[in-house]
Order: structure tokens, then sequence, then C-alpha cells
């Protein structure tokens, strides 16, 4: 710093290394004169930066603790909701097969814990939805269990039992299990429903739009399938299955049967009704597997190059007053 002021010079400098102060200048009675001032600060600017080191130090150690108290924090409540939201996307799936682990004892585990118990609510539904055919479970999502009258085409196909086998018991019962099968592929390829097994017989359903064409296909389809089936058992030295099938087409009633402690989801009727005497005639038929529909189906399905009819004597059935006609399926 340099000043000139009145004759007089004033000088100044400030470093690190101390502060220096000149003055000089000319009086009446003092030709000339200087006077010099120093003073060395160099240990008080150095306790000063040792001391803005420290803070700026202890400043970024704070910082750091902060993020890293917020991090763990952080993962403590996002890895938990992380894993129930991957639990749930493996849901949508259909799979449920994983549990949802989330360490500890907070919250959040409690929350996992429901979730879990959640997960084993699915997995029983689903086995006892296992129970019941896709068609059968649709129906009641949609109607929301109400019951509800339509036009069907009931299909009744029985397997007679032998009361004097030779088969063992597991053989009997594979028997049952393969002639199930086969009749619930068929019914199946052709968009058919299977609405229950009763003992040896099995329950086929088809409702709307399927009661033409859709029956007719799916059971001379059987008819073959069995038929080929019993050629290879008789090739084997078995006994051939007795197989009856019944049609009927009319008016049924589809909802729950039962009390409040048990209930079945079916369908009832005189349709219904009608389609198992047909089955119980066709399985008293000379041929070991014979189909018998009844006058409403063979007129919405004509005769065509897969399959023709051959009408029967009328018969008396149960339930009915007048002889109802009846045409066995020709394939």
């Amino acid at each position: 710093l340099s000043r000139v002021q009145d004759g007089k010079i004033f000088q100044g400098a400030i470093s690190e290394k101390g502060v220096k102060l000149m003055l000089g200048g000319n009086f009446s009675h003092v030709p000339a004169y200087a006077l010099a001032l120093s003073k060395n600060v160099s240990p008080h600017f150095l306790r000063l930066k040792n001391r803005l080191n420290t803070l700026y130090v202890a400043l970024i150690t704070v910082f750091l603790l902060l993020i890293a108290v917020s991090a763990t924090v952080s993962s403590r409540v996002t890895l938990p909701l992380k894993r129930l939201e991957e639990g749930l996307k493996r849901i949508e799936k259909g799979d449920l097969s994983r549990e949802v682990l989330v360490p500890g004892r907070d919250e959040f585990q409690h929350l996992t814990q429901r979730f879990n118990s959640l997960l084993h609510f699915l997995r029983e539904k689903e086995e006892i939805t296992g129970f019941l055919s896709q068609g059968t479970a649709e129906h009641i999502v949609s109607t929301r269990g109400e019951s509800s009258r339509e036009e069907a085409c009931v299909i009744f196909a029985g397997l007679l039992e032998q009361e004097e086998s030779t088969e063992s018991v597991d053989e009997t019962a594979r028997n049952l299990q393969a002639f199930v099968s086969l009749v619930q592929d068929c019914v199946f390829e052709h968009g058919g429903r299977i609405d229950k097994f009763t003992g040896t017989a099995c329950l086929g359903l088809f409702t709307a739009e399927k009661v033409q064409s859709q029956p007719l296909q799916v059971t001379a389809d059987l008819l073959k399938r069995l038929r080929s089936f019993n050629t290879r058992f008789e090739s084997l030295g078995k006994s051939p299955l007795r197989v009856g099938i019944g049609l009927a087409t009319g008016a049924v009633v589809l909802g729950h049967v039962g009390s409040e402690q048990r209930k079945d989801f079916t369908c009832i009727g005189n349709t219904v009704n009608l389609a198992a005497r047909l089955e119980n005639l066709a399985m008293k038929s000379p041929s070991l597997v014979t189909a018998y529909v009844d006058e409403r189906t063979q007129e919405l399905n004509p005769a065509s190059e897969e399959f023709s009819y051959q009408e029967l004597d009328p018969v008396k059935i149960k339930g009915k007053r007048e002889l109802q006609k009846v045409y066995e399926l020709i394939v």
C-alpha cells in the first residue's frame, strides 16, 4: 500500500511473513525522517489455516456419515419393498412357488409374513381350482356363482364295470384313468368342458353356439379313439372296454347345488337326465362302444361325411311321458 499526502509518504505491506509499515516525510525542524514497523504474523496465519483445514475435514466427515446413514436407512426400506414387488410380479405371471424372505423384526418383516400367508392361500386356491375345468371356472367368475339357464348339449360317457373281472384293483383303476383321460382330451380339444366325473362316467358340456357340430364331432372322434383303444387292449390279451355314450340337447340350469357347508357347481335338468338314460341304453348295445343321441341333437347336427344316424325304435325313457326317438351315431 502507498499513499502521498501533504508531502508525506505512507507505505504498508501485508504478507504471510508479517506486516510492514513505513512512514516518511519532511518537517521544518527535521530535515528528513523515516519510520518503519514490522510484525511477524506467520504463526497466526498458520494457526488460522490449520483451524480451517480441521473445519473442512470435520464437515466432509459429517457429510460422508450422513450419506452412509442415509444409504443404510434407505436400504432397509427399499430392499424389502423391492423384494415384495418382485414377489407380486411372480404372482402376476402365475408363479406361486417362491416366498419372500426379509430379515429383521420390524414392520416390513410383519408385512412380509402377511404377504407369504396370502401366497399360501393362493396356492391352496389353485390346488382346489384344479378340480374344476377351465370352462367351469370361467363360468363361475363370469356369473359370480349365480345360477343361469342355458341351452346346452350334454354328453354322458360311461364305462361298464365288470362284476367278475380277473383284473387287479390297480389294473381297473388304470383302465378307468385311461378312459377318463381320453374322454377329457376329446372334449377339451373341441371346445367343451367337463362338468364332473361320476364314478365310472364323465359328464361333458357344450353351451351356446357350440351345441351345433361340436358335440357330434367330439363324439365321432371319441368313438374312433375308444375302438382303437380296445383293439390295442385285445392285442395285449386284455379284456376290451364296454362304453356307452349318450347325447341330449336342451335347457339346463348351471349353478350351485348343495348346502352352506358344501356346494357343487354343476348342471341339472331334464336334458342331463335324458343324456344319462341314453348312456345307460347305449351300454346295453351289442357293440362294445356305442353312442345314442336324442331327436333334438340329431336335428341340430345333420348327417355328414364324417358320421350318419340310424334311427332306432322309440323307447320309454324314465321321466318322460311319451316315447322318445333315439338315434345311433354311425362312424
